[in-house]
């Protein structure tokens, strides 16, 4: 951005300068390229720069000062910007090693030099010093700058293929599964390919760690008194940046994506900003097209601060796709209470997506509800099951024992509606998904057991977890496990009943992949028995594990008849509305579903009308495609046969989701 800045001044220049009169000299003195993350400053040593490089940063800002001059020759200007930056490198230099020795601790100063110049960085103090210190090199009683603007990345450095190999094949992004793995395999068999995915792996390994050293402190957040790091987002180290440099009483205006209000990783720089600037402004968009290039879900804020007090009432708007609506800001905000904000039940300081002041009074009766992680609910979310990426050597292209479902390959009221299954797994052989399966759930089995006894004696020893795990089966079953044995050896080694997998059981899944401007943003179903799901398809847990003192013992979490009613509450509109709120990018995450609101399950008759709706939307007979969508068992609790009592439809299912909305509006208290 900097060089396309300069190149569009300097032709501006070439054009517009009359002649004789010199460059603009700020080009060089205040246009300025580096890695503005990485900060070589400590907080605690700022106030011993000036101690330390007083002269040198008196003389700076002296020779800053003249390059300013539009008289100055070429050759005297040059010579000055010379002595001006041998100045900022010597104290930058020496700043880098203060501050990134220990993340480089076996490399001599030179070498982590090198490596930080590498990856980039930027003192700001040195950089700009007018605007921290006075003309004797003393500091500012007030640092920093009036007036910070900004639209900085909002991604996450990663040492991904996906990143990386499309440079050398732009096709490779197109690739999936089986065929992307043997293209990286192709690919990375050129040496030099190979040397400058090795490079590039060090460097975003490097880039992480200087942004972990010491300069940022509001990254990680804590909610309900556990800390939640999440994704090294960029645009959060941009909020906190932002801060730091911003004088008291100055102000900030960025360009940040949206998951700043809306994710719970984000409390840090969230909390931040709400309890050390007044907030006037937080405009919420969805892309559509505003900015080419960006995916049109990706959402994004224009968040506006002015540093030195704490946000009383937040002003918000959110769903815009138009940059007018900046101009329509002050008509169409909704006045938050900041103090909704700071006790927000999650404890994580999130905001609503609030659409209007309708909206915002509308949902408010759907907080009177529990939510889907507190009591009497206490969902059990996996998220991964299995990984399209990590697991993908386990996938068969062809029909095998069970199938695979993507998020994607389900809607709501099942999984009739989306696409067929483009992979299976295999249940038998070592190397085979459905011994990774077991594999997992012997080592949940393992852990839970072994918790329950170091907590409750029951007279069992082990120096580690799995010797109490074997030995505890050993003296209440009477079989005999050995560690060397295989995964699958120890599995069948246990009593039938203990061994239980979730896709045993009818779960409630949900689209991983969405967003708030989808017709539905929630999209939940309840997949058959004997299917498998892919982390795009996260699930509650259909069984509730329990060790007692000489057996496990797996019970259904919720009785079928209750796991329809809350598949149909969370298949309202209701619902959706609610969720629609609160996805911050592009995922629906566990911890947003974890936050829904659902009605406690009593039994009552308009409930059980739910559950029956729901069973008749969803329970449809097998068909030739889709043989193993088996939901006989599940329509049969509350009375539903798939045969002949499931509605197929257009009009009948039209109607009966309006009246399953209307009962869901009623258990909501909605009118």
């Amino acid at each position: 951005a900097i060089n396309v800045a300069s190149n569009l001044l300097t032709l501006s220049a070439l054009t517009y300068k009359p002649h004789g009169v010199s460059f603009p000299s700020f080009i060089n003195t205040n246009l300025k390229v580096g890695n503005a993350f990485v900060v070589p400053l400590t907080p605690e040593r700022r106030e011993n720069l000036s101690e330390v490089y007083q002269e040198e940063i008196q003389r700076l800002i002296a020779l800053r000062k003249k390059l300013r001059d539009p008289e100055l020759s070429r050759d005297r200007w040059r010579d000055l910007n010379e002595e001006a930056s041998s100045i900022t490198r010597e104290i930058t230099n020496s700043q880098i090693v203060l501050a990134f020795d220990e993340v480089f601790p076996d490399l001599p100063d030179e070498e982590v030099i090198r490596r930080v110049r590498e990856v980039g960085c930027f003192l700001y103090e040195i950089e700009f010093p007018e605007a921290y210190f006075y003309e004797d090199g003393t500091w500012k009683d007030n640092q920093g700058f009036d007036v910070i603007l900004g639209n900085p990345p909002w991604e996450v450095p990663a040492k991904e293929l996906n990143h990386f190999l499309p440079e050398f094949d732009t096709e490779y992004r197109l690739l999936s599964g089986p065929d992307s793995k043997k293209r990286e395999e192709e690919l990375l068999s050129d040496p030099e390919i190979a040397r400058r995915w090795k490079r590039y792996q060090r460097s975003v390994d490097d880039f992480k760690k200087l942004l972990g050293a010491q300069y940022y402190e509001h990254q990680v957040g804590e909610v309900k008194g556990r800390k939640v790091p999440g994704e090294k987002n960029l645009y959060k180290y941009a909020t906190e940046l932002a801060f730091r440099q911003t004088v008291e009483n100055g102000r900030i205006g960025m360009v940040l994506e949206a998951g700043l209000w809306l994710d719970v990783s984000a409390k840090g720089p969230r909390k931040l900003l709400l309890d050390n600037t007044d907030l006037s402004a937080v405009c919420g968009f969805n892309n559509k097209g505003i900015f080419s290039g960006v995916d049109d879900r990706t959402r994004f804020t224009c968040t506006v601060a002015q540093k030195g007090r704490s946000t009383d009432v937040l002003p918000v708007i959110f769903m815009r796709e138009e940059v007018e609506a900046l101009e329509r800001f002050d008509e169409e905000k909704v006045e938050i209470p900041a103090s909704k904000v700071r006790k927000h039940p999650s404890d994580a300081y999130l905001l609503m997506s609030v659409r209007s002041e309708e909206h915002w009074n509308a949902v408010g009766p759907l907080k009177n509800h529990p939510r889907l992680e507190d009591e009497p609910w206490l969902v059990d979310i996996y998220t991964r099951e299995l990984h399209e990426n990590d697991q993908r050597d386990k996938f068969k292209n062809k029909p095998a024992d069970i199938p695979v479902l993507k998020g994607a390959q389900f809607n709501i009221w099942g999984v009739f509606e989306g696409d067929k299954p483009e992979y299976w797994i295999d249940m038998d052989g070592e190397n085979e998904a459905g011994s990774f399966l077991r594999r997992r759930q012997w080592k949940r089995l393992k852990n839970k057991s072994a918790k329950k006894i170091n907590e409750e004696g029951y007279h069992i020893k082990g120096s580690s977890n799995i010797d109490l795990f074997i030995n505890w089966v050993e003296a209440v079953t009477g079989e005999r496990i050995l560690k060397e044995w295989s995964y699958t050896d120890k599995w069948k080694a246990l009593p039938k009943e203990w061994r239980k997998l979730d896709l045993d059981g009818y779960r409630v899944a949900w689209r991983d992949g969405t967003n708030m401007t989808n017709k539905r943003t929630l999209v939940p179903a309840v997949v058959p028995r004997r299917v498998a799901l892919t982390h795009t398809a996260p699930f509650i847990r259909p069984f509730k594990l329990t060790v007692k003192k000489e057996k496990v013992e797996w019970e259904l979490r919720y009785s079928h008849e209750c796991l329809l009613y809350l598949t149909g509450i969370l298949s309202s509109y209701a619902a959706d509305s609610k969720a629609k709120g609160e996805v911050g990018k592009s995922h629906l995450t566990s911890g947003i579903f974890k936050g829904l609101h659902v009605p406690k399950w009593t039994g009552s008759e308009r409930q059980r009308r739910i559950a029956e709706l729901c069973a008749m939307l969803t329970c449809l007979p097998a068909t030739e495609e889709r043989p193993w969508a088996d939901y006989i068992d599940l329509g049969k609790a509350v009375g539903v046969d798939p045969e002949t009592d499931a509605l197929t439809g257009a009009e009948e299912r039209r109607e009966a989701e309006v009246e399953l909305n209307a009962l869901a509006n009623k258990e909501y208290g909605l009118d």
